[in-house]
């Protein structure tokens, strides 16, 4: 039989993020996959506490297999709190 691994697939996200404010503050990501007509496929959600200074963000989609070839692209929204 096919496992539950056999049919998922793991998307990885890297976003550098900078800020020069001196308060921290929390920054709402979300980045939404998109097919070829633009309708959304599948999303991730996370947040990340950012200073003055760079900061990696790395999230990951665990989606199933089959919806990988049809992700075209990726639209990305920051909201910072």
């Amino acid at each position: 039989g096919t496992s539950d691994a056999d049919l998922k697939a793991t998307i990885g996200v890297l976003l550098e993020c900078a800020t020069e404010a001196e308060k921290k503050a929390k920054l709402d990501l979300t980045v939404q996959f998109l097919d070829a007509d633009g309708a959304v496929i599948d999303r991730v959600d996370n947040s990340i506490g950012l200073k003055s200074g760079k900061k990696t963000f790395e999230t990951k989609l665990t989606t199933l297999k089959y919806v990988v070839p049809l992700i075209k692209s990726a639209k990305i929204s920051a909201v910072a709190k």
